[in-house]
């Protein structure tokens, strides 16, 4: 059996380790115990055998002592090892000595080592044990008389006088005294590197843990900043959605204005906001037009005409980017709540823009900031919104011309129906011509033959008129 295995006796994970130690500590005093007196037992065999069954006694006691530990009786073990030293030492003292001799010091004081057995095997805060072992412990110390005459044996005193056997004694009992010593700072050794070792682990188990709270806020950090995003995501989608529906349902350009300006203000938490677009009808006088305005939960009547480049609003045409401020001037905001003279004071303008072509411009002011993913959403709402106007620009010029080709069409076929009567007129004409012609015709060739028969008659009555000469 190897020495290791008899020294953990009685340890388990289920006692602390203070009282781990003290029960290890019960196994080495155990053991070098029964050491000693395997050591004494030769000297006895050699001057005193009838000591032997004695040492045997002492060595029975130590050797249950182990098995005590083994048994898990751990606390009726250190009991015991606290006060059976003192007795075996004094049951010893008490045989080797007659009645009328005085102490031998070596052996007195073997015995008073002995006594820091429950100081070092007991812990003092069980202070009914503690004390009921330190006081049975120091019993053999104030009543040797009473254990010399108890114990007595067929032994000579003379012998165990001997200085080299006193000096054993005493080295006994030192020994027995730096044995605890020694054992007690190896374990504490062990501690304090068992201690070291456990503080190193807490710090890394700390650093672990801090490293995995960090990570674990690192997750959560990017797990709700998913969220915000999916939750921003998710607001502009639904908003989308919500004016595409708002979108196909109208093509009336001033209606639907209305009600596009009145949804951006209320959807986006702002208070007023004006709807612009570019005016095109007159080639030669195309400006930007405010279309709708919406202020305090009412539709605003308003009339604005601007320039391009002219204000923030034609700026923000020319450079087809959104335009952001956080102080805007007093007499910039024409609008009013009517329950005091606070106005907005972040105003956010943004295009709508189809290919790099600005259609219309959102005029937006609220009392706090804009942030990043409503002017995201609003340049994604200008670019639908473009594509509705520009095809309702498109659709409405379609109209006026179809209006025109419908109204060029009828005075087409108003032209046709008179020219159709202008040919037949012609044509009625011309035939009447042709009839005078033929009738003309008809008339010369009358006149000719008339004009042969006077000829005809002016020839016979000149010849008539020659005769009636000659005649």
């Amino acid at each position: 059996m190897k020495l290791n295995a008899i020294l953990a006796w009685g340890i388990t994970d289920k006692t602390s380790d203070f009282i781990n130690r003290k029960i290890r500590l019960t196994n080495i005093l155990a053991l070098v115990l029964l050491g000693l007196l395997a050591f004494y037992g030769i000297i006895a065999a050699l001057l005193a055998p009838p000591l032997l069954p004695y040492l045997g006694v002492g060595a029975f006691v130590y050797a249950s002592i182990l098995l005590l530990n083994k048994w898990r009786l751990q606390a009726v073990a250190r009991f015991l090892m606290s006060i059976a030293p003192m007795y075996v030492v004094a049951m010893l003292h008490a045989l080797i000595l007659s009645v009328d001799d005085s102490m031998m010091v070596s052996i007195y004081v073997f015995q008073a080592c002995t006594m820091i057995l429950p100081w070092v095997l007991i812990d003092y805060e069980n202070w009914l044990p503690f004390t009921f072992a330190t006081l049975i412990a120091l019993i053999p110390l104030f009543a040797f008389p009473s254990f010399n005459a108890f114990f007595e044996i067929e032994v000579q005193s003379e012998v165990f006088q001997q200085a080299w056997l006193n000096h054993t004694i005493l080295l006994g009992g030192l020994g027995l005294t730096l044995a605890v010593v020694f054992f007690l700072q190896m374990m504490q050794k062990k501690a304090e590197l068992k201690t070291l070792r456990l503080v190193e682990e807490i710090d890394l188990q700390n650093k672990e843990r801090q490293q995995k709270e960090a990570d674990l806020q690192k997750t959560v950090s990017e797990l709700e900043r998913s969220r915000e995003e999916e939750k921003k995501r998710t607001w502009a989608t639904e908003g989308l959605a919500q004016i595409s529906t708002l979108l196909r349902g109208d093509d009336n350009l001033q209606d639907l204005s209305d009600k596009i300006i009145a949804y951006v203000v209320k959807y986006l938490g702002a208070n007023q906001g004006g709807l612009f677009v570019i005016n095109d009808d007159d080639e030669s006088d195309k400006y930007i037009e405010l279309k709708a305005a919406y202020a305090y939960s009412r539709k605003k009547y308003m009339e604005k005409r601007i320039a391009f480049g002219q204000g923030l609003v034609g700026q923000c045409y020319l450079e087809k980017e959104y335009i952001l401020l956080s102080e805007i001037p007093r007499e910039y905001i024409a609008i009013t709540s009517g329950l005091g003279d606070a106005t907005p004071s972040f105003l956010l303008i943004t295009p709508m823009i189809v290919n790099e072509e600005v259609y219309g411009i959102f005029e937006v002011a609220a009392f706090r900031k804009f942030e990043k993913h409503e002017i995201d959403f609003m340049m994604q709402l200008g670019e639908n919104i473009a594509l509705t106007l520009n095809s309702i620009k498109i659709n409405d010029k379609t109209k006026v011309l179809l209006q025109e080709t419908q109204m060029q069409a009828e005075q087409m076929r108003a032209q046709e129906e008179e020219m159709r009567q202008n040919m037949e007129e012609l044509q009625a004409t011309q035939e009447n011509q042709q009839r005078l012609q033929e009738e003309m015709k008809e008339n010369e060739e009358l006149l000719k033959e008339r004009e042969k028969e006077l000829l005809k008659k002016i020839e016979k009555l000149e010849g008539e008129l020659t005769k009636y000469r000659n005649g």
